[in-house]
């Protein structure tokens, strides 16, 4: 038999295809750490590995003749880790905001409407014009993690509604609030 890889991501499938020979009449797949963990016909469907690892897979294939056996071993490596993070904020026309990663990984590619950042940062300092949605894909052992952050920015004149004249270093000044103006 055949897999349809021999390395993967944990959390995904992989297809395998009988290729024997001789007219077999039975079949039994053993998938170690898989789900199905069992088979009993030619074709199983796919097969899924939420532990990673290096898992077996056995076929014993039989006819009136005899029985034959075939494993292949599939390496399950570990995705991005995922990390609690905010994924959308809401800032003042000329304000900068901090992106933080939403998983570990081995390489962080960060996209702007502009361009592909691809680096080790986990955190990229944003000031866009207006609203924006800055992709991020992290990469780790060849599998990928996928997450967007959108940033709504509020535009207009910010005036505050009031201040305290006092000398307390506290809204002592009455002015427009926009950085950018």
């Amino acid at each position: 038999f055949i897999p349809s890889a021999t390395t993967i991501c944990q959390n995904t499938c992989l297809n395998v295809t009988d290729n024997s020979t001789n007219y077999p009449q039975s079949y039994e797949w053993r998938f170690e750490g898989g789900t199905p963990q069992l088979w009993g016909d030619k074709t199983p469907p796919p097969v899924c590995y939420a532990d990673t690892g290096t898992h077996k897979i056995t076929l014993i294939v039989s006819n009136p003749a005899g029985a034959d056996t075939s494993i292949r071993n599939v390496r399950v490596n570990p995705g991005p880790q995922p990390v609690a993070v905010e994924h959308t904020f809401q800032i003042t026309e000329g304000d900068f905001v901090t992106l933080a990663a939403c998983a570990t990984g081995d390489i962080y590619s960060w996209s702007n409407p502009i361009a592909i950042i691809t680096n080790n940062d986990t955190t990229v300092i944003v000031q866009p014009e207006e609203t924006q949605t800055y992709p991020l894909i992290i990469s780790a052992f060849g599998c990928i993690s996928n997450c967007d952050y959108t940033v709504y920015v509020k535009s207009g004149l910010l005036l505050p509604t009031g201040f305290s004249p006092n000398g307390d270093g506290v809204n002592d000044v009455f002015h427009i609030l926009n950085t950018n103006i």
